[in-house]
């Protein structure tokens, strides 16, 4: 997506850090001279950022295809 559309690109290019959510993904780092990326799942990823973050000090953006979705995220977060 970020290749198609700059507004997203930036989103990410301004990212303190990103996590490659995806085998695939993790492999074409090692492929590009990364040894160490791995994959991070989302959920695993997402459940200690949340434990993390819960002192209100760093901002959560939700991005998804449905509304139900995104708002039973952010009430259980």
């Amino acid at each position: 997506m970020a290749k198609e559309n700059p507004k997203y690109r930036d989103i990410l290019n301004e990212a303190v850090l990103t996590y490659p959510d995806g085998a695939p993904i993790a492999k074409l780092q090692r492929k590009r001279n990364n040894q160490e990326a791995r994959r991070v799942a989302g959920p695993d990823f997402m459940k200690l950022m949340f434990k993390a973050t819960d002192n209100g000090t760093i901002s959560r953006y939700f991005y998804g295809s449905k509304d139900e979705t995104l708002e039973a995220l952010k009430s259980t977060c």
